[in-house]
């Protein structure tokens, strides 16, 4: 799938999986509110940032945080050439709807995670 906002995004891509692996869906009163990335970093913006966004998600969803994710977990990481992106982690690399180029791989070794929730039962 290509990159669409709101639709199709790190966002939702997350939480699409956080949604499937716990049956309870973290963003629910927030789907179909943004349809550009600009609309998307507003509401971000406005909810605290990414990070902020990304822990009322793993709490509502009753994920853990932790400092050694594994296959199944999501985290917030740092792009290489700026910013943050929401991501899966698959084996050795951290899986994300990161802009035009739809779903790319990022070297976990390679990429930090800012932050990382365990996803319990995902593995």
């Amino acid at each position: 799938m290509e990159f669409e906002p709101g639709r199709h995004d790190c966002a939702t891509l997350a939480a699409d999986w956080v949604w499937r692996a716990t049956g309870r869906d973290p963003i629910v009163e927030h789907r179909g509110k943004w349809s550009s990335m600009a609309q998307g970093l507003r509401r971000a913006e406005r909810h605290g940032g990414l990070a902020a966004i990304a822990g009322k998600i793993a709490r509502r969803a009753g994920l853990v945080p932790t400092d050694d994710p594994v296959t199944g977990d999501i985290g917030v990481i740092a792009l290489v050439g700026g910013g943050h992106g929401l991501a899966i982690r698959v084996d050795r690399w951290w899986a994300g709807v990161h802009g035009v180029m739809g779903l790319s791989y990022h070297d976990a070794g390679a990429v930090a995670a800012v932050h990382a929730w365990r996803v319990p039962d995902a593995r």
